[in-house]
């Protein structure tokens, strides 16, 4: 009868503790994903900033992605997306013989044996469409590493201290958007950026904003990189899918690389 009672024990204990994993599940394994990052602190306070599987469509837990969740002290949650998109070597891109002054990366020929990063080609879209829904806020990250060449600014005139962005490059957004940084409003430099740039939507309402945290491009060295920070309103605007490449050498030649960071959303 102890071995039945035992037995008995045993098999309640196991579905009371599968009960609490689908009521309240940790995130911890794909098996048991929560819905998201909030719902991770809420069922545990003492939840760190980690890295976790989320569901946020509430199916299978097959397509459950794994995710970064940010706990500030704040109380506010930052749920954070890999593009999937790996860092690249140099690339070394031709100049097209086009009159066309905008050359958009995914069009132009490689030189080298490298294979340029493949920014339309980003996962998952189905959990990234549902977190663009549900978050007011959206941030990206992306590097460029240069050799040679610029991706923002360029010669500095030493009389006015003005350096030149007539190259800046120009980024497609996910919602096929085009933000060209030769334009919008500049706010100058800070202690936490050389360059701040305020774009409007085509209703005139403020929703980006992207600040150029350093411009190492600009001075055409090899192992130099410019980080740029993009903020949006408009979640569907990420991730950014495709860049401008302007500034060629003499020989019509331009070599780069991209880290490209995760999408963040929040509210």
């Amino acid at each position: 009868m102890t071995e039945l009672n035992r037995a008995l024990f045993d098999r309640i204990d196991k579905l009371w503790k599968e009960a609490q994993r689908l009521l309240k599940p940790s995130g911890n394994s794909q098996e048991y994903p929560a819905p998201s990052c909030k719902d991770i602190k809420l069922n545990n306070k003492f939840a760190r900033n980690d890295t976790y599987w989320i569901d946020p469509n509430g199916g299978s837990p097959s397509d459950a992605v794994r995710a970064e969740c940010i706990f500030h002290d704040d109380g506010s949650v930052e749920t954070c997306l890999s593009t999937g998109v790996a860092s690249e070597n140099l690339a070394t891109y031709k100049q097209p013989r086009s009159s066309d002054p905008d050359y958009w990366q995914s069009h132009l020929l490689v030189e080298n044996a490298v294979s340029p990063p493949d920014l339309h080609d980003q996962s998952p879209h189905t959990q990234m469409n549902l977190l663009r829904s549900q978050h007011r806020f959206a941030t990206q990250e992306l590097e460029f590493f240069c050799e040679g060449t610029t991706i923002f600014g360029g010669d500095m005139n030493w009389e006015t201290g003005v350096v030149d962005t007539s190259k800046a490059t120009s980024l497609l957004a996910h919602n096929g958007r085009v933000i060209d940084l030769t334009k919008g409003i500049r706010h100058g430099p800070s202690a936490n950026y050389v360059e701040k740039i305020d774009f409007e939507s085509p209703i005139r309402k403020h929703d980006v904003s992207i600040a150029v945290e350093y411009d190492g491009c600009r001075h055409r060295q090899p192992g130099t990189s410019t980080k740029m920070r993009i903020e949006t309103r408009d979640t569907q605007l990420l991730p950014i899918i495709d860049f401008t490449v302007k500034d060629f050498d003499h020989t019509g030649r331009s070599t780069l690389s991209l880290a490209v960071k995760a999408v963040c959303f929040k509210n």
